[in-house]
């Protein structure tokens, strides 16, 4: 094995065979949260994987025990103060996961815990998505429940999977969904 990549959030290790594993743990927390840091870390791992000629696939996957992604930091929405503020950080959050859905090779999401907001929002980006069968395992997009819309891609990429219906009850309700009526639902495989 191959350590590729270390950045503060995010590491990279490669197998001889070419399958890759990009670790998330976000430094000094019990959860793995996306902030502007984590964020930024993200694109520019991502921007590294997308130049290496040897990768045959990619396995997303936490570090932390605690769940896949409790979502997004939410103290970065403290920041915004303008409409445009807002669609521009969800411009760049959509650009930043784009690039995983934009790898040429394929890509699964291992999830275990809660996988919430954001995080959810990245595992849609995948080409497939596990789920361990853990009653902590949970998917949700619950911004509505702070009085925000999934930001990241996740209104357009969730209608695409599970179909429109299913969909918007997760989207506008932010209904928990655990991993067996996830995968009825279609949402992991």
């Amino acid at each position: 094995m191959q350590v590729l990549t270390t950045i503060p959030g995010w590491s990279v290790d490669m197998e001889a065979d070419g399958i890759g594993t990009l670790w998330i743990d976000t430094p000094d927390s019990k959860l793995n949260v996306l902030s502007k840091t984590m964020f930024e870390g993200l694109d520019s791992t991502l921007a590294d994987l997308a130049n290496k000629p040897d990768l045959r696939a990619l396995v997303i996957i936490s570090k932390k025990t605690t769940g896949f992604m409790a979502g997004a930091d939410i103290d970065m929405f403290a920041d915004i103060k303008t409409a445009e503020a807002g669609e521009k950080g969800s411009q760049e959050a959509q650009r930043v996961l784009s690039r995983i859905a934009d790898l040429r090779v394929p890509t699964v999401t291992a999830i275990h815990g809660a996988c919430m907001g954001g995080g959810l929002e990245l595992a849609l980006c995948t080409t497939g998505r596990i789920a361990s069968d853990s009653p902590d395992t949970v998917l949700a997009l619950p911004e509505v429940q702070l009085g925000l819309l999934p930001g990241a891609g996740g209104t357009q990429r969730l209608p695409r999977l599970v179909g429109l219906r299913a969909a918007l009850d997760m989207i506008l309700t932010g209904k928990r969904v655990r991993a067996q009526a996830a995968r009825k639902l279609g949402l992991v495989d």
